[in-house]
């Protein structure tokens, strides 16, 4: 592990303040009342490794103001620290500034903007190559604030600050966390399915995200299909109860009384009446049909018998 000492931070019109911290590689404790700057010399010190604030925030103001609160224009904005890394002295510098820029056919320069300029060892450099010196010099930006700040693991996300805590003191299995609370014991059922998976806990909760999305469709749906059926409803806003019940009451006696028909029917009394009824109508039937028939022959008889008489008389005749 490296062992990182601060000889020596300044600060230029950074945040309204310009100050030389010296403490030389030695532990020291700043103190001072409200608005005297403890927190400036923090930012300053995070902005100038990572281009950030104590809090992490990339957007901050830098500038110094006037006494009405608005920025002073012209003015560079730096910050320069030197760093002792296992007794290599490095020296870090930054310096945000304003661009004026003077256009043709204009007297005066016109603001367009800001820049900063990074340098390492007194030697320009562009941001890329410097953050990565950084990164070089001091390690990861998240692992140098948990190191350095006390509020920084508890500012972090549950997740991310449950990893660290596993990767530190190592893992737990699902068999421990059961046995010290037996009433988890039908997870490790629910886990069955997933069991050859790497993250069988994200498998179960992303498959009962997807059921309790269905789940909450349905729900949503309900309003929409009683509207429906409401709609669906004879309206009987004008019916009186009492009749309502008086007309049911005698169809549900009609019903009986048909029931009792067809009992009837269905035990053979009535088929067996019906039966002689109908083989009767068969035989009128039948006789009507014979006499048609014979009445029918008798006149084709008859008609055949005159033609023979004209054929013989056209006979004659000729």
């Amino acid at each position: 592990m490296k062992e990182i000492k601060l000889n020596r931070l300044a600060l230029s019109n950074f945040k309204g303040m310009t100050f030389a911290l010296e403490p030389q590689g030695i532990d020291l404790s700043v103190f001072g009342d409200n608005g005297t700057g403890k927190t400036t010399l923090n930012d300053a010190f995070c902005w100038l490794l990572f281009n950030k604030d104590s809090l992490g925030r990339a957007t901050f103001d830098i500038k110094t103001l006037d006494a009405n609160g608005q920025a002073q224009h012209m003015l560079e904005h730096a910050v320069e620290g030197e760093l002792d890394i296992d007794g290599n002295i490095t020296t870090l510098r930054k310096v945000y500034h304003e661009i004026w820029t003077k256009k043709r056919g204009t007297p005066t320069p016109v603001f367009s903007g800001h820049t900063t300029d990074h340098f390492v060892n007194g030697v320009p450099v562009a941001e890329k190559d410097y953050m990565t010196q950084v990164a070089e010099l001091v390690g990861p930006e998240a692992t140098f604030r948990l190191l350095t700040s006390p509020t920084a693991f508890a500012a972090l996300p549950w997740q991310q600050a449950r990893s660290i805590l596993m990767d530190v003191g190592g893992g737990i299995t699902d068999a421990e966390v059961v046995q010290c609370d037996p009433s988890l014991s039908s997870i490790l059922d629910l886990l069955q399915p997933y069991k050859q998976s790497k993250t069988p806990f994200d498998d179960l909760k992303k498959v009962i995200s997807s059921r309790k999305t269905a789940i909450n469709k349905e729900i949503a749906a309900i309003p929409v299909r009683i509207d429906e059926v409401k709609r669906g409803m004879p309206d009987v806003s004008g019916l009186n109860l009492s009749e309502c019940r008086a007309v049911v009451s005698n169809l549900e006696s009609s019903l009986s009384d048909a029931r009792l028909k067809l009992q009837g029917i269905d035990n053979g009394g009535s088929i067996a009446e019906l039966s002689k009824m109908l083989q009767g109508i068969n035989h009128d039937i039948t006789q009507a049909k014979n006499k048609h028939y014979m009445e029918g022959m008798r006149q084709v008889t008859q008609l055949n018998q005159q033609i023979a008489a004209i054929a013989d008389r056209r006979t004659s005749i000729e």
